[in-house]
């Protein structure tokens, strides 16, 4: 008769704190990252395998680990006014949008933008 003793259940969510054996995927392409306000840092969903068998682990959320996604996410966020509240104000002024962010090959004036947050390594409110 076979049994374990000890067991408990856990939550997959649980393993990438928890367990040095676990195996990170890329950030998967969808959703796209985001920047968490409340933790003041930019978020994705990744995948991964457990252990020597390479269980597979269902997608769980995570720290976005590439710079220039961290930037993109960063700068909508700041376009949107998802950062500082005082840059509601000047959001009809400005000449491109929040989503260009995302773009391949963005504007000009957001490439801009872009390329000074990742020059400066700012990808969060504390920075």
């Amino acid at each position: 008769k076979a049994f374990m003793k000890g067991v408990s259940t856990i939550h997959p969510k649980w393993l990438p704190s928890l367990c040095p054996t676990l195996t990170f995927s890329k950030p998967l392409p969808e959703p796209q990252s985001w920047y968490d306000v409340k933790r003041d840092e930019v978020r994705c969903y990744l995948s991964g395998v457990y252990g020597p068998l390479s269980f597979p682990l269902p997608p769980f959320e995570g720290y976005q680990p590439d710079k220039r996604e961290r930037a993109k996410a960063f700068a909508e966020a700041l376009m949107y006014g998802k950062v500082f509240s005082e840059w509601n104000d000047i959001k009809k002024d400005m000449v491109g949008t929040p989503a260009l962010c995302r773009k391949q090959f963005p504007q000009p004036k957001v490439a801009g933008l872009l390329q000074s947050l990742i020059a400066r390594d700012i990808d969060n409110a504390a920075a």
